[in-house]
């Protein structure tokens, strides 16, 4: 997090990546590696902390990240492809599922050859295709947020909201909604994932 907080402070303006600081300044814009792998690092806080900041923080940089290095083309990235499959699992918005195959699909060739040398793209394809339960965590109080934090699973997917049309709280109180492949369970006021 104390990391984070520099990267936020000094590496960043604009929306931009920067790939130093120094002296009070930082340098050279970043590449598309730079953006991956912070998009990255903000998904594993997420998931660690449950805290939106995170999250919305990964989703702004995953979109300048497509709009300042997306050829239209097929070039890959299969740290990119991670991030893809991570954001479409949280919010199941689907233009992270159709940006995910596409890197998915263009990598997979190279990856057939050399598979030792696509480990990255190995655990996307993974996440991809045989996904971990995905768990929405409706809260009010900070108390159930902390609770849920120190229940979470390892692997699972876990998206903490607040109440809304779509996630209503049970009974008043917080509220787990459980997906996997074999379908949805009906919410429970148990916080178990």
């Amino acid at each position: 997090v104390t990391a984070q907080a520099f990267l936020e402070t000094h590496l960043e303006a604009d929306g931009r990546l920067y790939t130093s600081f120094c002296g009070g300044r930082h340098s050279a814009q970043g590449v598309l590696d730079d953006y991956a792998y912070e998009t990255a690092a903000l998904l594993e806080l997420y998931s660690a902390t449950l805290e939106q900041g995170y999250l919305d923080r990964a989703e702004r940089l995953c979109a300048e990240a497509v709009r300042r290095f997306s050829d239209g083309k097929n070039g890959g990235n299969s740290m990119m492809a991670y991030n893809f499959v991570r954001l479409y699992r949280l919010t199941q918005r689907e233009e992270y599922r159709a940006l995910a195959e596409k890197q998915l699909a263009f990598l997979s060739g190279p990856a057939r050859e050399n598979p030792m040398g696509h480990g990255m793209f190995l655990l996307a394809k993974l996440l991809h295709d045989a996904p971990p339960k995905h768990f929405t965590f409706v809260w009010e109080d900070p108390a159930e947020l902390q609770c849920a934090r120190e229940r979470m699973p390892f692997w699972a997917d876990i998206l903490a909201v607040r109440p809304s049309r779509e996630y209503p709280l049970k009974n008043g109180r917080a509220t787990v909604y459980a997906c996997g492949p074999d379908g949805c369970r009906p919410p429970t006021n148990e916080i178990t994932f």
